[in-house]
Order: structure tokens, then C-alpha cells, then sequence
């Protein structure tokens, strides 16, 4: 099993980065059965990122 590892080095990033990273959160989440009831949801956060 591989170990998870925090990312909080996004803060340093550059805002068209920070999107990148943003657009990746949501790919990865999407239709994934470990996130089945996220803090905010996946269409909140597309709407936040204005898709």
C-alpha cells in the first residue's frame, strides 16, 4: 500500500499552477469510491473554479 503524502507546497505556486492543481483535486475525486461524501462538493468546486 502506498503511503499518502500532504501536499501544502501548492501555497508557493503561481495562480494559472494553483488552477492545474485545482482541475487535478477534482479529476482524481471524481467518480472515486474513497471520497463518496466530500466537505464540498465536486459541483461546488468546479462552480469555485468557474467551469
Amino acid at each position: 500500500m502506498r503511503k499518502l503524502k500532504v501536499a501544502t507546497t501548492f501555497i508557493k505556486l503561481s495562480p494559472v499552477d494553483k488552477a492545474s492543481f485545482c482541475h487535478n483535486v477534482i479529476v482524481k475525486m471524481t467518480n472515486n469510491p474513497l471520497f463518496t461524501d466530500p466537505d464540498v462538493s465536486l459541483a461546488e468546486a468546479l462552480d469555485a473554479r468557474g467551469q
